[in-house]
């Protein structure tokens, strides 16, 4: 392959010297880098391109990841990571507060709720009968608060 120098000054021959190359590679060349160093991007972080397709340091990535109101909190911690947490603790130990839940089945169906004004509980239990066939028991308590 005969590749002649390139002046880095002059991108007009930075581009042939691309073109030729890529002429006598072949469009399904495959070339293997040892390493790729980009002296005007920040080191350990992630990139991106910009608006002119230039290659750039992600800096803070709160830029990329938002939370959600009242679920997921986004900090950013000031040297390229961020933590996501909760508003409340929801580890096994911990004793979080709600203003009040709904709990559905697979169908939608609500098997529990509680509010302010009332408290439901649907309990549903398979029992099995003599002939094997199974019958559902259904228990359903409403009580107002």
């Amino acid at each position: 392959m005969n590749i002649s120098l390139v002046n880095p000054n002059d991108p007009d021959s930075i581009r042939r010297a691309f073109q030729k190359l890529g002429k006598q590679l072949g469009p399904d060349a495959k070339v293997p880098f040892a390493g790729l160093t980009l002296d005007d991007l920040t080191a350990s972080r992630l990139i991106s391109t910009d608006s002119g397709k230039t290659f750039e340091s992600v800096e803070d990535l709160t830029a990329w990841i938002v939370g959600t109101t009242n679920q997921i909190i986004v900090t950013d911690n000031g040297d390229g990571t961020l933590t996501l947490s909760t508003p409340q603790d929801i580890h096994t130990d911990a004793t979080p507060e709600f203003a009040g839940w709904v709990i559905k089945d697979s169908s939608d169906d609500i098997v529990a709720l509680l509010s302010d004004e009332e408290f439901y509980i649907t309990l549903y239990a398979p029992v099995e009968i003599v002939t094997g066939n199974p019958i559902g028991l259904l228990l359903a308590l409403t009580y107002q608060l």
